[in-house]
């Protein structure tokens, strides 16, 4: 398998950033790829749950997807107080079994938008998504670091 990331904070003022990401997964060997080696996606933060998983906003379940995968995302931070911030995240996704087809392939989009507060055991955030694969709004919460 091959991945590859790239992400940059644009900041626009003191309080509102937006920062852009893409991110893809090709995996080769076709259709006798072991299980465990599969695209995961879904989810918050990628390499959560499995090794191999990319986050997709909006879609908190784990699903398997096709051998290559292209991630496109924007999140916006605003900063309502210090440590008070408002957050949208979009992301378009596309999947295929040949990455010479990556452009024909199957589109998923979703989205969150969220709350998270900063506080001394960590940031609290809540956040409602949305998926076109899994088609339901998801609800999403959380206190404290990740490690």
């Amino acid at each position: 398998s091959l991945e590859a990331m790239a992400k940059k904070p644009i900041p626009f003022s003191r309080k509102f950033s937006m920062t852009p990401q893409i991110q893809g997964r090709f995996i080769y060997g076709g259709d006798n790829v072991p299980i465990l080696y599969k695209n995961y996606v879904g989810g918050q933060w990628d390499n959560y749950y499995l090794e191999e998983q990319i986050s997709l906003q909006g879609l908190r379940g784990i699903e398997i997807l096709e051998n290559s995968v292209v991630k496109s995302q924007l999140n916006f931070l605003y900063n309502v107080r210090s440590s008070n911030h408002l957050f949208v995240n979009l992301n378009y996704t596309l999947h295929n079994s040949d990455i010479r087809e990556i452009l024909n392939g199957k589109p998923i989009i979703g989205g969150s938008v969220g709350y998270m507060k900063t506080t001394v055991v960590g940031p609290i955030q809540a956040q409602i998504g949305y998926s076109n694969l899994s088609k339901q709004i998801s609800f999403f919460a959380s206190v404290g670091y990740l490690f």
